[in-house]
């Protein structure tokens, strides 16, 4: 498990035992854990859980049926009329 810390040494509160293990986990798992956009939202992961997923993730919902056209999902686009 990956403990919360942030790149900013200010919200760490100069605490380099934090920031040194946000960097090596971020190292590991070849990610970003913390960013930041120029307008100030800030996305992270936290509670990350190293494994394989269960297999059950991918299975579709019950009841989903595979649209056979793009129609079917935007019936009320106008661009999707048919060309009769």
């Amino acid at each position: 498990m990956v403990e919360r810390c942030s790149d900013d040494p200010s919200e760490n509160q100069g605490n380099a035992a934090a920031t040194l293990r946000h960097q090596r986990a971020q190292e590991k798992l070849g990610i970003p854990l913390r960013v930041k956009t120029y307008e100030g939202r800030v996305t992270e992961l936290r509670n990350i859980k190293e494994g394989k997923p269960d297999p059950a993730l991918f299975d579709s919902p019950k009841g989903f049926k595979k649209a056979a056209t793009l129609k079917e999902v935007l019936p009320s686009d106008p661009f999707l009329d048919d060309e009769d």
